[in-house]
């Protein structure tokens, strides 16, 4: 009777041990399983909020005239599964002369859930994105291609149906093919010019905006004074060497004496005056 009773009891004990056990396992399972739920639930709000700066970049890379055309009601993400997105643009405000619109960008991980997963909302103002005012000049390095919204600086007609706010201030691109940019007005500087005139101050002025200025160079002066055969006196870019012509007879004297002038013995030359250079294309923000 004795040995009964003590297996008895330690069955119940078994009993409440595999009990316990069980609570314990499904405690951790349940903990586990919240874990797990949470982390996947932040992985899915982070990879919404990645797609939703997406769209944001693209958005904030459009012309603003443009705008309207990025807009789109709840459809599929490109090469995603089960992602959707909509972008909403509220209506058109004036603050301080500058257009602004407020986009609103929502991601859904299912289609069939009205929440979205992430929403961003993005300011847009009538200033580029790039910081450029219609009308701005870039150089541009690179043949091919040039970027969009902009047009080549050579002369060509603007379209006021495509770039209505460049045709406001002009009915053609400015035509800077072969040309050098200089900054409009004028001022002075001073420098030595030459040994023989010492530091002297030059007024450096440009042409009227827009206008061509043809190439110049200072004027460069000198003389040469001469006795018999023998330079007696030079002056400005000119110079001489005293000496004693010998052994001459009558008929050397009713020779004549030629002076030439060269520069291409001494330095570069060109049919222009020019700085040394490298070509670039001068585009204008047009959009």
């Amino acid at each position: 009777m004795k040995k009964t009773k003590i297996k008895g009891f330690m069955t119940l004990q078994g009993v409440l041990m595999v009990v316990l056990l069980g609570l314990l396992a499904l405690s951790f399972l349940q903990i586990y399983s919240s874990q797990f739920s949470a982390l996947t639930a932040n992985r899915r709000a982070l990879q919404a909020q990645q797609f939703a700066q997406s769209e944001a970049d693209f958005l904030r890379n459009t012309s603003y005239d443009e705008l309207d055309t990025t807009a789109h009601a709840r459809q599929a993400i490109a090469g995603t599964n089960g992602w959707t997105s909509e972008v909403s643009l509220a209506a058109e405000t004036t603050v301080n002369g500058v257009q602004q619109r407020l986009g609103t960008i929502k991601v859904y991980r299912n289609s069939s859930v009205s929440a979205p997963d992430f929403s961003l909302q993005v300011p847009l103002t009538s200033q580029n994105s790039d910081g450029l005012a219609i009308g701005c000049i870039v150089a541009w390095a690179i043949e091919g291609a040039i970027p969009k919204n902009y047009l080549e600086c050579n002369g060509q007609v603007v379209d006021s149906s495509k770039y209505p706010k460049l045709a406001a201030l002009m009915s053609h691109t400015p035509d800077y093919r072969g040309m050098f940019l200089r900054g409009l007005g004028s001022q002075s500087f001073s420098q030595l010019n030459g040994s023989r005139n010492g530091v002297t101050s030059t007024v450096y002025s440009s042409g009227d905006i827009g206008d061509i200025q043809g190439d110049a160079i200072r004027n460069i002066t000198g003389a040469l004074h001469m006795g018999h055969l023998d330079f007696y006196l030079g002056n400005g870019v000119f110079s001489y060497q005293y000496g004693n012509v010998a052994n001459y007879g009558v008929a050397e004297w009713s020779k004549t004496v030629g002076i030439y002038l060269d520069a291409s013995y001494m330095v570069p030359v060109a049919d222009e005056n020019r700085p040394i250079n490298k070509a670039v294309r001068y585009l204008i923000k047009a959009k």
